[in-house]
C-alpha cells in the first residue's frame, strides 16, 4: 500500500535487492521505471551514484517501454517490449557484459544482445546472473569463481555462457553465490554449498548443475 501512495500509477514488476530496489509502472503510452536506495556503483541508473531515499524516474527509460526489471546486489537489468536488453550499476565481473563502456556504468547502457530475441525470464545474484530462453535453454555469466555461473569452471564469464542441462529448463533462480533450476520436474544446483544451500549433503561448490537427489523433492 505504502509503494503504491509514492509511485504514479500500477507496478507491474517490482525488484529487491540488499539495498536498491526498481519499480517498473502502467503510465499513459509508455511503461516508466523508478528506483531507489543504495548505489554506489550506479545500480539505480540514475547517472550517479548518490542514494536515493524517495522513489525516482529513470529518465534514461523516458518514452521507452519497459517490460521487467531484474535487480542484482549491485547490478540491474531491464528488458523492453523490443527484446533489448539494457543493464547499469557495476561490471566488475561481466555483469553487463564485455559491450559496456566501463566497470561502472551508472546509467543503463545496451547489453550484450547475443540472447535477448529469446529471453523469458532472467535471475540475478550477487555478482552473476541468469537467462532461461523460450526454447529452455540456460546462459550464464557474471562472477563466477564459487561455479555459481554453472558452466564448469570456477572463473568471470563476460559473456552469456551455455549451461548444460539434461533437457529444456522451466524454472531459473539465482541465490547470492549459488543457482538453481528446474528441468523435467527435477531440481538441479550449482555454486558455493558453505551453507549447505546446493542440498547435496556436503560443502563442496558445484561448478556445473548437479540433480538434488532427495527423497522429499521426489515426492
Amino acid at each position: 500500500a505504502r509503494l503504491r501512495s509514492i509511485l504514479p500509477s500500477a507496478c507491474v514488476s517490482i525488484r529487491r535487492r540488499c539495498m536498491h530496489h526498481v519499480a517498473c509502472c502502467d503510465v499513459p503510452l509508455s511503461t516508466s521505471v523508478f528506483s531507489c536506495g543504495n548505489s554506489n556503483d550506479g545500480q539505480t541508473g540514475q547517472g550517479d551514484t548518490d542514494t536515493l531515499k524517495r522513489f525516482t524516474k529513470i529518465d534514461a527509460f523516458k518514452g521507452g517501454n519497459i517490460t521487467r526489471v531484474y535487480a542484482g546486489e549491485q547490478f540491474t537489468l531491464f528488458t523492453t517490449s523490443q527484446h533489448k536488453l539494457f543493464g547499469c550499476g557495476s561490471n566488475q565481473f561481466g555483469q553487463l557484459t564485455n559491450r559496456t563502456p566501463s566497470q561502472l556504468n551508472p546509467k543503463p547502457c545496451l547489453w550484450d544482445d547475443t540472447i535477448s530475441s529469446s529471453l523469458k525470464h532472467i535471475s540475478c545474484g550477487k555478482t552473476h546472473a541468469l537467462a532461461l530462453c523460450d526454447d529452455g535453454k540456460v546462459y550464464g555469466w557474471g562472477g563466477g569463481l564459487h561455479g555459481q555461473v554453472g558452466a564448469g569452471e570456477a572463473t568471470t564469464y563476460r559473456r552469456p555462457t551455455h549451461v548444460s542441462l539434461p533437457g529444456p529448463a522451466t524454472y531459473i533462480s539465482s541465490g547470492s553465490l549459488h543457482s538453481l533450476c528446474i528441468v523435467n520436474g527435477q531440481l538441479y544446483s550449482w555454486g558455493n554449498s558453505h551453507f549447505n544451500q546446493l542440498g547435496h549433503g556436503g560443502l563442496d561448490n558445484e561448478l556445473a548443475p548437479r540433480l538434488v537427489e532427495d527423497d522429499i523433492l521426489r515426492g
